[in-house]
């Protein structure tokens, strides 16, 4: 049972991988978002094969690598969708200034196709039918009753890296807004949100409840970076020439209203984030350690300079 669960979490992940690849290739909104997601959610499970000595390290972190890329590649197009998505809602909420963001959607547009050329190149380069080969391989030599026990303590020190980043992020956003200071704590919420997961599909800890409370401030975060970015694009453009600016003392005050109200209703659901870390420390991480005793922990540095 316990060796079919590190299997079929893996292959999870995979399926979903290699199944969105074609709408993205195919220009798929949806598609582009989804995949993304499923290529994070293999990147935060792979550690899970580097545990102990029975892996070549050089095998696991081309794997590592190259789903990193395919990350990085989907998320520029990805961020760009969302900002054409929101610049039409406000658009079609205010068609009396349609106009105005016409120019802002041009060069939006512009980026996006530059930014979806690249994409693509990325997608093209990959060979989803290889990559499930190289992981299936790697998750198979590793499928061991003494792999697991030793993955389930890794595990756990991974979690508390991954709540204590949380932890330290809010304390260095403070109370104060600032674009972008909130992006931080998203990132590290999706992480530890990730880790949480893996506790229960890999080793069967009840933390569904807790999975749904991340989720929940990751979206209110992601809303209020979404805005940031296109706020951001706004700036960029009112400092072109005269006959490309757009004019910001239109737009900004549609923009601004927003950000001040989720920046404001983040700090509220932060609350919601410590506890999940306390609950983390308290109940998840020991449900961790006390299935693999004797194992010594491992340092998960590496883990955490991994970049997105």
């Amino acid at each position: 049972m316990l060796r079919s669960r590190y299997k079929s979490c893996f292959l999870r992940r995979l399926r979903a991988l290699t199944c969105e690849l074609p709408g993205a290739r195919a220009g798929d909104v949806d598609s582009v978002h989804r995949l993304r997601v499923a290529s994070r959610r293999l990147r935060e499970a792979l550690p899970a094969v580097g545990v102990g000595r029975t892996v070549q390290d050089d095998r696991l972190r081309r794997v590592q690598r190259q789903v990193r890329r395919l990350t990085r590649a989907l998320g520029g197009v990805r961020e760009l969708d969302v900002a054409l998505g929101l610049l039409e809602g406000f658009a079609s909420a205010r068609p009396d200034l349609r106009a105005d963001f016409e120019p802002l959607r041009q060069s939006i547009e512009v980026e996006r196709t530059a930014r979806r050329a690249r994409m693509l190149g990325e997608l093209e380069r990959l060979d989803p039918a290889a990559l499930s080969q190289r992981i299936s391989q790697l998750v198979t030599e590793t499928d061991t009753r003494e792999h697991h026990a030793l993955g389930r303590r890794r595990l756990a020190d991974q979690l508390r890296a991954r709540a204590d980043r949380v932890r330290r992020e809010i304390a260095a956003a403070g109370l104060v807004y600032a674009p972008y200071r909130l992006h931080p704590i998203r990132i590290a919420a999706k992480k530890m949100r990730y880790a949480l997961e893996l506790a229960r599909e890999f080793h069967g800890v009840p933390t569904l409840a807790l999975t749904r409370r991340v989720k929940r401030v990751q979206d209110l975060l992601g809303r209020l970076h979404d805005l940031e970015v296109l706020a951001g694009w706004l700036a960029t453009m009112a400092a072109l020439p005269a006959e490309r600016r757009v004019p910001r003392t239109t737009l900004d005050p549609l923009f601004d209203a927003d950000i001040v109200r989720l920046h404001a209703e983040c700090l509220r659901h932060h609350l919601l984030l410590r506890e999940v870390i306390d609950q983390c420390r308290a109940r998840v991480q020991p449900a961790l350690r006390r299935a693999a005793p004797g194992i010594p922990p491992k340092s998960t540095e590496g883990a955490e300079r991994e970049k997105l």
